[in-house]
């Protein structure tokens, strides 16, 4: 008798877990979690107009020694630009301030270190000291190849955080270049933003025929007949789960020269969040954006 109540109680226990468990997955199946969609930052419009309002304060430009560009809300504070070059163009300004938000905005901290010497750098045709460096902490950043060691970069004038970050003639040339180029691809600048926003909704708004939303290397070709196997929402579940952004203007470059020049036109890089994915940079050709499958390298 004692046997038998002892194994109806396990019975009873094992019964009531089971239920328990069941009502807990199907909670969970009527409610998944919500992925965090990420915090979009304007892509850079070819017009350089759009949205000027909510980056750029007119009065903001100094008409003295300081040339300041738009704010770089980085590092838990706001910092002016001062371009170096007084010629820039304020559009050019506003691109420029829009795209250093893009790549280091999200960051929280700062530290601000002397230089083991001051710099020499030039404002507005005068001379300047740069005595200090800013560094951005506190996440995953990458910088593109035209900022890395690109001095006196993110340095300060005589140490004043006031003036703002100094930006030098090398990289406003940079930008300049790359403003030309979205003007040059003005319909394939617009069709990257829809891509970054197909991907970023592939779980809940599927692709129309998102396989050929790849383009495999030619050292990855034997992947065709796998990638053509493949269910469309196995795709979706890959690629879903992650939140893209748009690479910065100064990494959308013309293939010209480079080792991608046989797969198109222009090469973008593609980031999961801010972490930087090598080996899926996107491919503009014959008018669409393509996802390279391999390095293309």
């Amino acid at each position: 008798m004692k046997n038998r109540f002892f194994i109806l109680c396990i019975a009873l226990l094992v019964l009531t877990v089971a239920v328990w468990t069941m009502l807990q997955f199907g909670q969970k199946r009527d409610n998944p979690p919500q992925k965090t969609a990420p915090k979009q930052v304007p892509f850079p419009a070819p017009d350089l107009q759009t949205n000027i309002e909510q980056i750029h304060n007119e009065e903001a430009i100094a008409t003295g020694q300081i040339a300041v560009g738009g704010k770089l809300h980085a590092g838990g504070r706001e910092w002016s630009l001062s371009i170096s070059e007084s010629a820039v163009p304020n559009e050019a300004r506003i691109v420029i301030a829009k795209d250093l938000n893009l790549i280091f905005g999200h960051l929280p901290s700062t530290e601000i270190d002397k230089l083991p010497f001051p710099i020499e750098g030039k404002l507005n045709d005068k001379k300047v000291r740069l005595t200090h460096s800013v560094r951005l902490e506190g996440g995953i950043w990458r910088c593109p190849k035209a900022l890395i060691w690109e001095h006196p970069f993110m340095c300060l004038i005589d140490g004043n955080v006031e003036t703002g970050i100094y930006v030098p003639k090398a990289i406003t040339d940079a930008y300049l270049q790359a403003i030309e180029r979205s003007h040059k691809y003005d319909d394939a600048y617009g069709k990257l933003r829809k891509v970054i926003e197909a991907l970023n909704n592939i779980d809940q708004r599927p692709i129309p025929n998102v396989k050929e939303l790849f383009l495999l290397t030619d050292e990855n070709q034997s992947q065709a007949a796998g990638l053509a196997q493949t269910e469309d929402a196995a795709i979706a579940s890959a690629w879903g789960p992650h939140n893209y952004r748009e690479p910065s203007l100064l990494e959308i470059t013309e293939t010209s020269g480079t080792p991608f020049e046989k797969y198109g036109t222009l090469v973008a890089q593609i980031y999961e969040g801010e972490k930087l994915n090598e080996f899926f940079p996107l491919i503009y050709r014959n008018g669409r954006w393509q996802i390279l499958v391999g390095r293309g390298e």
